[in-house]
């Protein structure tokens, strides 16, 4: 790499903005109530009373050990001394808040990646002409705005480039902010667990312990060679090596369109009442609508999705040759395609129902659906 390019990448000003608990604390903001108890918002499954899993708690429930992934029981058995508080997740509610905040965000950026309903990258490097200390009164002002609009904290983390940041927003939740700058790299990385680098899981860090690699500092002093041969990966090896010696490249990248569109639900309970799934399914598909209304988006390839109740998988698909949005559409579409599954699977009953669209193309020019129609 050129010492040009290496200026130029240097010179970069890059935040990560993670909303701190999002779904918990936009449950807070609802019922103020609240905000002092453990709160374990839940993706209910339906099939009982109490089944499905954690989507999100708030740091009050998290030091009972309750976390994201663990089943509602057995949350429930962890907290049932503590007045918590279990709420069914609502996403319509969260995307309209991860909505606003997001556009404050792309509103104060050079360039702005959204990577989540809850976290994105910005890039600040013009607004901060380069110099990190402006660049933090940038990103406080920021965070200002988004608890003055939203009443939502977020953390914050302003580094060179994109791995960095991401570690710092996570070096002092919640509501922190960490500047790491160029001269600062190293010496913020170095003492950390190999964990804190996006992409390692438990798996990665089993084979860098393997390796007697803990830390980021032993992990940038490895044989890369070794490294490739233990992971599987050249490129996986050459990606953690770079990042703990702090090499990064990768811009903010503005505008990504998404290669698809995906929600499953699980049914209350096994069935071939085509009614029903169909009830279940609609649903799906006013999210999907949504989906697509919101990033302007038609599909020409939509796909229904089965698990029965041996949890065998089916899909069926259909592909037009015109790009489609109209939800009426989507809802025929699925009709069809589930009348065919239940005639060609007559013994097949359904436990989980899904939809998916693909295909994706941007619609140009146009202001409502109603004027794409």
């Amino acid at each position: 790499m050129s010492n040009f390019l290496m200026k130029k990448i240097s010179d970069r000003v890059i935040a990560h903005v993670d909303i701190d608990y999002f779904y918990a604390q936009c449950e807070e903001i609802r019922n103020p109530a609240i905000k002092n108890k453990p709160i374990v918002v839940c993706q209910y499954s339906n099939r009982t009373k109490d089944s499905g899993a954690v989507a999100t708690t708030n740091y009050l429930a998290r030091k009972y050990g309750v976390k994201s992934g663990i089943s509602i029981i057995m949350a429930q058995n962890l907290l049932k001394n503590h007045d918590a508080t279990f709420l069914p997740a609502d996403h319509d509610y969260y995307e309209k808040i991860s909505d606003s905040i997001m556009n404050i965000l792309k509103s104060h950026s050079d360039k702005f990646e959204q990577v989540s309903i809850d976290e994105a990258f910005i890039d600040l490097t013009k607004k901060s002409k380069s110099n990190f200390d402006f660049g933090k009164k940038l990103i406080l002002n920021i965070k200002s705005k988004i608890f003055d609009e939203q009443n939502l904290t977020c953390s914050i983390g302003l580094a060179p480039n994109k791995s960095i940041a991401k570690i710092a927003s996570d070096f002092n939740k919640p509501a922190g902010v960490t500047v790491i700058k160029n001269n600062e790299m190293l010496n913020f990385l170095n003492p950390l667990p190999v964990r804190k680098i996006y992409g390692v899981g438990k798996k990665t860090e089993k084979i860098f312990t393997d390796l007697n690699i803990n830390t980021i500092a032993d992990l940038s002093k490895s044989n890369l060679e070794s490294l490739s041969k233990k992971l599987g990966s050249k490129k996986l090896a050459v990606y953690f090596h770079n990042v703990s010696n702090a090499i990064d490249d990768e811009p903010v990248i503005e505008n990504q369109t998404k290669e698809q569109f995906s929600y499953i639900k699980t049914l209350k309970t096994n069935t071939r009442d085509i009614k029903e799934i169909l009830t279940e399914l609609y649903q799906l598909n006013h999210k999907i609508h949504y989906d697509l209304n919101k990033n302007q988006l038609s599909f020409k390839s939509i796909s229904l999705i089965i698990i029965d109740e041996n949890l065998r998988a089916y899909s069926k698909s259909k592909t037009s040759d015109h790009p489609l949005q109209n939800i009426k559409y989507i809802d025929n579409l699925c009709s069809d395609l589930l009348s065919e599954f239940l005639k060609t699977e007559n013994k097949t009953y359904v436990r989980r129902v899904g939809i998916k669209v693909s295909n994706l193309i941007k619609i140009q020019g146009q202001t409502s659906l109603k004027k794409f129609f």
